[in-house]
């Protein structure tokens, strides 16, 4: 058993590049080793991937003193880089030892803890019973945001080595798998769960199988459930099998299945219950895996029954926050097979996933941004330098290829590597906050946000280091109020990017909808558009303009509308819904509308209200948006522009459009003008023409304007204080 250990990298002390090196461990040992033992020595980060796995055969090994011996590890899958790490070291037979380490960024090795280690533990498993060799192995262990799913696989694995025990000795059959949870963030994992599919299949000698629960249905076909149908019927006849009939689940050549269900949205529409009958009746040796969101995972659980609802927390996992090494690692196991990175490539590549790591970047951390980052922004470069270079340097006489120059050219350099896409500017919560407070005016507006989102934030850091947090606090759907062109539709895309960064909701798009397309014309046709509706805006902000409109009729039961809001509340009466709901419209039926409902309120905590811009206001949005679209305007025409806004101001209504109309006036108006009066111009026309207003341009869009008829004046529902035209 070794008592003490030893470990360097053998790097550059001056420059010490984070890369792959070789690894010299030095280590006592209680008793004389058996070179003729085949030892395995692994190496992995604290996330479980693969740094080195080999049997110390083939490492060079050597014995320095009576119980001192050293053994050097040439070459490793993964680059040396700041971190902790551990190293099992095994004989295969009765004893294993766990070595922690970590190293600093001179690349230093500092030993934490040396622990023995028995069969029953991961170290053991991870040691001696994974099949390193295999490709799919290697690519489940190097996906990022999969620790948890690692952490199951290998106890799954266990319990295969007892089962096969269980076979061949008079020992108890422990229950076998039967139902898995997995949930993600929105899209989010998908290449993570479908490696893990093939890992525990590979090890349990189960089928995998993915399916998408949207499949399962389609209206176009004479026979809706088609899919369903054959799916169902080739899990219970099982490979070889003709009969429909069940079989007994002891049968030894019986296949056992798992089955991923994604698209779980789909199982809340009308046709989720016939399909969640049929999958619940399926035969013991198919396991169905349900892949998908928390919130959509606890609403679909009851319609499987007692199997889904009583699935262990063991086999309820996550999608992890990805973590450094996982990158590094799903990074080297794409480039290392067909690239070889030079080690100025490997430490460029290590320096810059480092440092985004140091920023709390872990959206560069992702799966997904490390695919992009080599199919964007690496291999282009690589094979625009091989396409300039002379081919007839890299082989003989015959025209042959010249096999060891020719690896050499494609070696990575660290030359082709664009690390652009690390400086990408992605939304931070203080960027979205910023960007609030450069809107003109709403000042008030602004104040409130600025708290609520304060008071949000503050919260949610109180529910992760698990303190209280009052009740109100599951509630952050909000109120927007105010006329037309007062920024609300701004503000909402505003709060569904703050949200997103806060972890409220997954996404944070704007979907935006209106009475005409959730209400129906008949029984049972609200309902379903609302739950489609909701179903899109999952993760997202659903904006609902005029949403005091649902409520046309007051009372009346037979008005559609307030199955909308019925549907509605049934959603947001759940905890953590994964979406934010803004309703939208006028002061006044707003108001009402919230008090003829009881239950809205309490659900939607936070109103703001949007106030009608001043004249002043008014001017520098006009100014702004002339900037913004690189349009060039004189003294004389800003001051005719100003003039239009002012007059317009003199006569304004409620009806007013506010930031709109100056849009209206730019874009419907000036613009137009333009085109018209360059039609005739020669082509091609310079910048300048393109780009320059002048003031016969303003006078023929004011022209327009006041001759249009007021298209924001829409009829609202009577009863809400606002006055039909």
């Amino acid at each position: 058993m070794i008592n003490h250990v030893k470990l360097k990298i053998r790097c550059n002390k001056r420059n010490p590049q984070y890369g792959i090196h070789a690894l010299e461990v030095a280590f006592n040992a209680e008793e004389e080793m058996n070179f003729l033992t085949p030892w395995r020595v692994c190496v992995f980060t604290e996330h479980l991937c693969l740094v080195l796995n080999t049997d110390m055969k083939r490492a060079v090994l050597s014995q320095l003193d009576e119980d001192v011996y050293r053994c050097i590890f040439r070459t490793t899958c993964y680059p040396w880089m700041p971190g902790r790490y551990f190293m099992t070291v095994s004989d295969g037979s009765d004893w294993c030892v766990r070595v922690d380490f970590e190293l600093n960024t001179e690349l230093e090795a500092h030993v934490l803890d040396i622990t023995p280690r028995s069969k029953s533990d991961v170290e053991w498993t991870l040691t001696n019973d994974v099949d390193w060799k295999a490709k799919s192995t290697r690519a489940f262990f190097s996906t990022p945001a999969t620790y948890h799913l690692k952490l199951r696989a290998l106890q799954l694995h266990k319990y295969d080595n007892y089962s096969k025990w269980s076979d061949k000795v008079s020992i108890p059959v422990l229950p076998g798998l039967r139902h898995l949870v997995i949930y993600t963030t929105g899209n989010n994992g998908k290449d993570a769960v479908r490696l893990f599919g093939h890992f525990i299949s590979s090890i349990n000698h189960y089928e995998c199988e993915f399916v998408d629960c949207a499949s399962l249905y389609d209206k176009t076909h004479m026979e809706p459930y088609e899919a369903l149908n054959n799916l169902v019927g080739r899990m219970r006849r099982g490979p070889g099998k003709a009969s429909l009939f069940l079989f007994d689940n002891d049968d030894s050549d019986e296949k056992n299945y798992l089955l991923f269900l994604t698209g779980l949205d789909t199982l809340m529409m009308p046709q989720g219950n016939y399909i969640t009958r049929q999958l619940s009746c399926l035969p013991s040796n198919c396991h169905l895996v349900l892949v998908g969101t928390k919130d959509e995972v606890e609403q679909v659980q009851p319609m499987f029954g007692n199997a889904i609802l009583k699935v262990a927390d063991q086999d309820r996992l996550a999608l992890n926050t990805p973590y450094i090494d996982e990158a590094m690692s799903k990074l080297m196991f794409r480039l290392s097979f067909s690239y070889n990175p030079t080690l100025d490539a490997q430490d460029k590549l290590s320096r810059a996933f480092y440092g985004a790591y140091t920023q709390g970047k872990t959206h560069l951390l992702s799966s997904e941004f490390v695919d992009s980052l080599v199919d964007e922004h690496i291999l282009p470069h690589l094979i625009d330098r091989i396409n300039g270079l002379d081919i007839t340097d890299y082989t003989d006489f015959d025209g042959a290829a010249y096999i060891p120059r020719g690896c050499k050219v494609v070696q990575l350099q660290a030359s082709d590597i664009d690390l652009s896409s690390f400086e990408e500017h992605v939304d931070s919560y203080e960027d979205c906050l910023r960007e609030l407070n450069q809107m003109v005016g709403l000042k008030m507006v602004k104040d409130d946000i600025q708290t609520t989102a304060n008071r949000v934030r503050f919260l949610a850091e109180r529910n992760e280091q698990g303190l209280p947090c009052e009740a109100s606090s599951n509630g952050h759907h909000i109120v927007l109020t105010g006329n037309p062109g007062t920024g609300k539709t701004t503000v909402a895309r505003l709060l569904g990017r703050i949200y997103h960064q806060l972890g409220l909701i997954s996404k944070g798009d704007v979907v935006m909808t209106e009475r005409s397309k959730i209400v129906g014309e008949y029984i049972g046709q609200t309902e379903q558009n609302m739950q489609m509706i909701l179903s899109r805006a999952k993760g997202n902000v659903l904006f609902i303009d005029e949403a005091y409109s649902l409520f046309e009729g007051g009372k009346d039961s037979k008005d559609f509308g307030q199955h909308a809001i019925e549907c509605l509340l049934t959603m947001l009466s759940k905890p953590n819904p994964d979406i934010l709901v803004v309703l939208a419209g006028y002061e006044q039926p707003m108001r009402e509308m919230l008090q003829s409902n009881p239950g809205l309120p309490g659900r939607f905590p936070y109103h703001f209200h949007f106030p009608d811009y001043t004249e002043d206001e008014l001017i520098e949005i006009c100014d702004r948006l002339i900037d913004k679209n690189q349009y060039v305007a004189s003294d004389e025409v800003h001051q005719m522009l100003h003039d239009a806004i002012h007059k317009e101001m003199l006569h304004k209504d409620e009806f007013f459009a506010n930031a709109r109309w100056v849009q209206q006036l730019l874009f419907d108006g000036v613009v137009p003008a333009m085109a018209d009066r360059l039609a005739s111009q020669p082509r091609p026309l310079s910048k300048q023409q393109l780009t320059t207003i002048v003031p016969t341009d303003v006078e023929a869009a004011v022209e327009k304007m006041s001759q249009r008829p007021q298209a924001n004046r829409r009829p609202t529902i009577a009863g809400f204080g606002v006055h039909r035209p």
